[in-house]
């Protein structure tokens, strides 16, 4: 027989969560119900402004993707690791709602589906970094640095998402991410993040703080959560929708599902986003799309891509999830152009940039001005982060765009070119 499950949401501003609805499933099919008081308060947002409306209906609102949850939902459950080892402690396979139920209270975003908020909220306060720092200086030699986020969750979980082990902790009065390298990794893993994290800000792109700590063993990447504010101990939150969940992805769906697109995800941002703040977040967009190419970011899945409401609006969240792959530089999760390419070339590139309301002379000034930093600048950031040379010289493929673009400028003149060139023969057979 289906209950209800209270839906807990954290108010713009609050540090404590109210009841913002219930939620049913029977038998694979989800329905999400608001209270009249939630939706009265002024101030309060709606989980997902598109596919989670406010709505009177008695029974609710259907959701029939991801086994009848919402998108927003799955985003607030565990993932990843954290979702493996919550199995492993049950010792079985656990449902998304036990999920929801069991996990932490470092989930993303700013919902908890839950019968006990109170006891959820109480169970668990994010370590310090000091601790965590302890416990790497204790770890063996051979263990991976990773085993000390493992000794202090006490071998238990975590909601945060990612296949990698990572854990909230608190440090200088903000709550951070930390990761940290783990067995079967490429090497070096934490360092690259920060520094082509670092990059991206360099080059303009909306990012959280970084930082880097450890020893020339052990590194600890730290990136601060732009979903949490306030206290780290008792913090407010904002609602949180990762792409995946805005382009309306099922679990289940494949990886040439045609909305797997940054093209599609602007005009999803159109959708959620308002004003001028739509039109700059299409054009950081675009410039996201464009920097994953410049440094060799192939694990950019609408997963690795969010929104958040801030102010009252939804906005595109800062940059997250960014890390040179040499295997596969060049090609990008999701599509650059209309015709579905996944190919980040120079001219796919310039050939979409009016799709996210850059003009392409503009969108070329920029490719150029980044691609020219990135290859000044990144071999000897990887080495003061403790990158050794072999691993530098095996990154080259990352950073292969970024070369070529800084040191042949007329390659980039011939790109636009042709871009313009393929445009116009389009819009001729329009």
């Amino acid at each position: 027989m289906a209950t209800d499950t209270p839906i807990w949401v954290w108010p713009p501003g609050a540090n404590e969560p109210v009841l913002a609805g219930q939620f049913r499933l029977d038998e694979g099919q989800g329905w999400v119900r608001y209270t009249d008081a939630y939706m009265q308060e002024q101030s309060a947002g709606q989980l997902d402004p598109v596919h989670l409306r406010f709505d009177r209906r008695i029974k609710g609102i259907p959701v029939s993707i991801n086994g009848g949850f919402p998108g927003v939902f799955v985003d607030a459950a565990p993932a990843g690791y954290g979702a493996d080892r919550l199995k492993e402690v049950a010792g079985r396979t656990l449902s998304m709602l036990e999920m929801l139920q069991l996990g932490l209270a470092d989930g993303a975003g700013a919902i908890e589906i839950c019968a006990d908020i109170d006891h959820k909220l109480q169970s668990w306060k994010p370590p310090s970094l000091i601790k965590l720092l302890e416990l790497v200086l204790e770890l063996e030699d051979t263990a991976p640095a990773s085993r000390a986020i493992r000794r202090l969750l006490d071998d238990e979980s975590t909601s945060a998402g990612g296949e990698r082990p990572k854990i909230t902790i608190h440090h200088a009065g903000r709550l951070w991410l930390a990761k940290m390298q783990d067995r079967g990794d490429a090497p070096h893993m934490p360092a690259k993040e920060y520094v082509v994290m670092r990059l991206a800000k360099d080059v303009g792109l909306t990012v959280p703080d970084v930082q880097l700590l450890g020893d020339e063993r052990r590194k600890v990447f730290l990136i601060e959560r732009f979903d949490r504010g306030g206290d780290p101990f008792k913090p407010t939150r904002v609602l949180y929708a990762s792409a995946h969940s805005v382009l309306g992805l099922d679990g289940a769906g494949g990886h040439e599902d045609p909305r797997r697109s940054y093209l599609v995800l602007a005009d999803e941002l159109r959708r959620w986003c308002t004003g001028a703040e739509a039109i700059n977040d299409c054009q950081e967009l675009w410039r996201r799309m464009a920097f994953n190419v410049l440094v060799g970011n192939t694990d950019d899945h609408p997963r690795n891509h969010a929104l958040i409401r801030k102010d009252g609006l939804w906005r595109l969240a800062p940059a997250f999830d960014i890390t040179p792959l040499p295997l596969r530089a060049g090609s990008l999760s999701l599509a650059c152009d209309e015709q579905g390419s996944k190919e980040g070339t120079p001219e796919r590139l310039l050939r979409s940039a009016r799709h996210f309301e850059l003009d392409m002379e503009r969108a070329a000034l920029w490719l150029y001005e980044a691609a020219k930093l990135i290859a000044n600048e990144w071999t000897q950031r990887m080495a003061r982060a403790g990158v050794d040379t072999s691993t530098i010289e095996s990154l080259s493929p990352a950073f292969a765009t970024s070369h070529l673009l800084a040191q042949d400028p007329s390659a980039l003149a011939k790109s636009v070119d042709i871009a313009r060139l393929k445009v116009d023969r389009r819009r001729r057979r329009i």
